[in-house]
C-alpha cells in the first residue's frame, strides 16, 4: 500500500457483518436464563488467536515465499502446537493459569522481539524451521488456557460459541495491520490477552469468595 490508511470499501463490510453479528448474538444473549452465556476469557483468547495466526501467515511468506505452501506450514504448525498442549494437558491437568498467562505474554513478546531481528539471520535452521517454531509458541500457552477455561467453564457450548465469535473480531481487528503495520498485531494480542488474563483471575477470585461465603453460611 502507497500509503498507511483504512480503505472505505474494507470499513463498510467490518461493519456489516457486526450489525449481522449483533443481530443474531443479542437475542441469545437475552434468552439467557441467569446462566453463563458468554465466556470472556474464551472470547479473548478467540480474538488473540485469530490475531496471531494471521500474524504468523505474513511472517513466514518472508521466510517461505507468498505461496499456498506458507498456510499449510502455517496450519501445521498450529495443528503441533495444539497437539502438544493437549497432552501436555492431559499429563499435568491442573497447571495453574498464573503460570500459563505470564507464559503466553512473554512468547508473544518473544515473537514481537524476533520480527524485528530475523532479517539478519541466515541459515536452513534459523531461517526456516526456528521463525516457524517461535512465531508459533504462542498458540501452545493459549491451547494450554483454553483447555483450563473448558475445564472449568459452566457451559461448554458457551465457552466454544465465545471462542468462535472472538475469533471474529480478531479477524475484524487484522485490518488495523493496514494503518499501523503488522507487528502492531502483536501489541493488540498482548493487550487481549492481558485483558483475558485479569478477567480469567478476577473471574476466579469472585468464585472463590462465593464459595467461602456459601461455607461459612453452612
Amino acid at each position: 500500500m502507497p500509503v498507511r490508511t483504512y480503505p472505505v470499501s474494507y470499513l463498510v463490510i467490518i461493519a456489516i457483518m457486526i450489525l449481522m453479528s449483533a443481530l443474531f448474538i443479542w437475542p441469545v444473549l437475552r434468552s439467557g436464563s441467569g446462566g453463563a452465556i458468554v465466556s470472556a476469557p474464551c472470547f479473548l483468547l478467540g480474538a488473540g488467536f485469530m490475531l496471531l495466526e494471521t500474524k504468523a501467515v505474513t511472517e513466514l511468506a518472508l521466510f517461505y515465499g507468498s505461496t499456498w505452501i506458507v498456510i499449510s506450514i502455517v496450519i501445521l504448525a498450529i495443528l503441533i502446537m495444539a497437539f502438544l498442549a493437549n497432552l501436555v494437558v492431559m499429563r499435568f491437568p491442573r497447571i495453574p493459569r498464573g503460570v500459563s498467562y505470564p507464559l503466553l505474554l512473554a512468547s508473544v513478546g518473544l515473537s514481537l522481539w524476533f520480527s524485528m531481528v530475523s532479517g539478519s539471520m541466515h541459515g536452513a535452521w534459523l531461517s526456516q524451521i526456528l521463525p516457524t517454531a517461535i512465531l508459533t509458541l504462542p498458540l501452545f500457552f493459549s491451547g494450554l488456557i483454553f483447555s483450563a477455561e473448558m475445564e472449568s467453564a459452566s457451559s461448554v457450548a458457551a465457552a466454544l460459541g465465545s471462542n468462535l465469535i472472538g475469533a471474529m473480531l480478531g479477524g475484524c481487528l487484522e485490518y488495523n495491520s493496514m494503518y499501523f503495520g503488522y507487528r502492531s498485531l502483536y501489541v493488540l494480542a498482548i493487550v487481549i490477552y492481558g485483558l483475558s488474563m485479569v478477567v480469567s483471575l478476577v473471574r476466579r477470585t469472585s468464585k472463590g469468595v462465593v464459595a467461602v461465603a456459601s461455607a461459612g453460611e453452612t
